[in-house]
């Protein structure tokens, strides 16, 4: 279901809601469509997917109990970068999937706060920039791609944060991009990062030595292996 434009009244978007039928893929869009600034319901982050452009409405609150949503596209919101490094450390300690891909735009970056307390890799695929975090389960090696995207050349010029979620050892596919390579080289550093930020021997310090891995604008950075 799309939706252009225009000003949606409460009753409609509850019948819109009320739409949602569980075990079924079901994908809603309000493109340029203004909500109203206190609307909430509990199906509105329970569809297959969805997208709302003003996301004003929107809280913290109602993002940490998402579960297997596919793609979940947020536009203008009110955000501050604590909550933003919230969802992070609450989808690090979940066993659940919470979500594939989430985008969320922004005005101005400060990434030190978003990943502030985060054992972070910055890593690269195609020269393109990937603050990588990994799930506390080691069982399906989860990593977290986050990447910092703008539009210059849309009608309305954006900045906007892609969270894509896949296993480390599978191709991964950023949404709307080309598929890349594994992330399990990266993976495998994040994990030796880690202990040696925890106060690992020297022999932690060597591999990522010899991984060149490099501490670069406060981020342990390693580059990319073609």
């Amino acid at each position: 279901m799309y939706f252009f434009e225009g000003t949606m009244q409460r009753y409609e978007l509850d019948a819109i809601m009320d739409w949602r039928r569980q075990g079924t893929t079901q994908f809603i869009s309000f493109i340029k469509s203004k909500l109203p600034a206190d609307y909430t319901h509990p199906y509105a982050f329970q569809f297959t997917g969805a997208k709302y452009s003003d996301a004003r409405w929107v809280c913290l609150k109602d993002l940490l109990p998402i579960r297997n949503v596919h793609t979940l596209n947020l536009g203008y919101n009110n955000f501050k970068w604590k909550d933003l490094n919230k969802i992070i450390k609450y989808w690090i300690t979940r066993k659940k999937n919470m979500f594939n891909y989430l985008d969320i735009e922004y005005k101005d970056m400060n990434i030190s706060e978003l990943m502030k307390d985060i054992t972070v890799l910055k890593g690269f695929r195609s020269n393109k920039e990937f603050y990588l975090i990994a799930s506390n389960s080691t069982v399906k090696q989860r990593l977290m791609a986050v990447q910092l995207l703008e539009y210059p050349d849309e009608p309305r010029p954006k900045k906007q944060l892609n969270f894509s979620v896949r296993s480390a050892n599978r191709p991964h596919k950023i949404s709307g991009a080309e598929m890349l390579p594994t992330w399990t080289r990266e993976y495998r550093i994040r994990a030796i990062s880690k202990k040696t930020l925890s106060g690992g021997n020297k022999n932690y310090e060597n591999e990522l030595a010899a991984e060149g891995v490099r501490m670069i604008d406060g981020f342990m950075t390693v580059q990319e292996k073609l």
